[in-house]
């Protein structure tokens, strides 16, 4: 079977049999809310039966065992050669970002990147961008994302990254832009002028938090940098969602390259140990049929009962703290219960402005304010070495959304010890329940102990 691919789609030519090899081994199951799951595959028989690259990456040891050769055509063009400053990596990266690069280089410059929350991602992508000379660009999905990038980089090299915002391409003074994918995204379908320069200029890219990559305007904005032939994504939970949805990571991007286990860096001091406790919270249900929302807003939005224990545990999360809830409702009420109870807390949500955002986590840090209720705009890419707990009010099961929020403590602190976590182990209702369970099981699997308290 002959398999012609570029940096983003690979073409295969094959036989009836082996194509419905090839076809087979590319579909997946997608889970739908409610209904048996879809049967998907990737192959997308409208554009020339074509698949996403990344896929063929590890295509190749399936296709032995089926007894299949693959004759591999390879259209890329590389723009560099990586060039390998030893001294550089030695001096400036810990041992496992230096891993990292060196797993990457290995395997042609493409891969995923498992590092846990506070283990310097960003250094790693700095680092590549020495070995890989060639025009970089940052993909991240929040605006003040950019700039903490930006100014991380400044920081390391003092050399002034470039922007994409507001469909406009300012370029700073070496070889790296930084950009959202809404950006980029809405300067495509705004058919923006220079637009055209900016995605063929692209040799190399790295997709920070990869895990929100399956969606689709993340996926159609990375298939869109057809020159980019260097592609990175990095995420402490790049590989933690659905079959399907991991899938699509990988064929954007490529296989996983490198990872490392949070306790390891725990082990080494890069990382603060855990106090993890759950809270047992036992809610009356007598099966009478509810939609999703409708058992959410009751079971855990507006139950007293659950909200009185958060609370409670509000009261005795060491300072400073931070409490995640999915829906504003929620966060008023415990807000309002923290109050209660003496704490000096305030609300923060994605309607707040960059700088009240900030302001509020510089008062959060200076002591103004024990707690910080937030929602999902808090998940990830919030850098507060100086949290010593988090409360989590949510009642899902995501396995990324539940390490993404305890990333948040991971960081290390002169005199900061250890991180406390507060969670609700939901008893009643089985849909809860069960949720309550499936992040008990994500606490454990990146080795932390959780405590069950009544």
């Amino acid at each position: 079977m002959d398999i012609a691919f570029d940096n983003t789609w690979a073409y295969p030519g094959a036989e009836s049999a082996e194509f419905y090899w090839l076809a087979n081994y590319l579909t997946v199951e997608r889970k739908v809310f409610g209904g048996p799951p879809e049967r998907i595959c990737f192959m997308d028989e409208l554009q020339m039966n074509r698949f996403p690259v990344g896929l063929a990456f590890r295509l190749g040891k399936a296709a032995r065992e089926a007894g299949i050769q693959i004759r591999w055509v390879d259209h890329r063009v590389k723009p560099c050669e990586p060039e390998v400053d030893r001294d550089m990596l030695l001096g400036w990266l810990r041992w496992y970002q230096r891993e990292a690069v060196e797993a990457t280089i290995a395997r042609g410059g493409r891969g995923l990147i498992k590092v846990p929350t506070g283990g310097g991602k960003t250094e790693i992508f700095i680092a590549l961008t020495r070995v890989y000379p060639c025009e970089w660009l940052f993909l991240v999905h929040r605006g003040d994302l950019v700039e903490q990038t930006a100014a991380r980089y400044y920081k390391r090299t003092g050399e002034r990254a470039g922007r994409f915002e507001r469909g406009r391409w300012e370029r700073g003074s070496c070889n790296v832009t930084v950009a959202t994918f809404q950006s980029v995204a809405a300067a495509l379908r705004a058919e923006a002028p220079g637009l055209g320069e900016f995605v063929e200029g692209i040799q190399a890219v790295n997709v920070d938090e990869v895990h929100s990559q399956p969606a689709e305007s993340f996926y159609s904005t990375t298939q869109l940098f057809k020159n980019a032939y260097y592609r990175i994504g990095q995420s402490g939970t790049p590989l933690s969602r659905s079959d399907y949805d991991n899938v699509r990571v990988i064929g954007a991007m490529a296989p996983l390259v490198y990872t490392i286990q949070t306790q390891t860096l725990v082990a080494e001091g890069a990382l603060s140990p855990s106090r993890i406790r759950m809270v047992r919270v036992d809610q009356p249900y007598e099966g009478e049929p509810m939609s999703w929302a409708e058992a959410y807003k009751r079971f855990v939005v507006r139950s007293s009962r659950r909200n009185t224990r958060l609370a409670q545990m509000m009261e005795r999360a060491d300072k400073p703290s931070l409490v995640f809830v999915d829906e504003l409702a929620q966060g008023k009420a415990l807000m309002e219960a923290g109050k209660q109870r003496g704490l000096r807390v305030a609300l923060c949500t994605g309607d707040d402005s960059l700088e009240l955002r900030q302001s509020k986590i510089e008062q959060l840090v200076r002591d103004g304010y024990d707690t910080l209720i937030c929602t999902v705009i808090f998940q990830e890419g919030v850098d507060i070495p100086e949290l010593a707990s988090v409360v989590v009010a949510c009642g899902k099961s995501s396995e990324v959304a539940c390490l993404q929020r305890i990333g948040r403590g991971m960081r290390v602190c002169v005199g900061k010890d250890y991180f406390e976590v507060w969670d609700v182990l939901d008893e009643g209702h089985p849909w809860f329940a069960r949720h309550a369970v499936s992040r008990k099981a994500s606490y454990e699997s990146e080795g932390h102990r959780v405590e069950v308290v009544e």
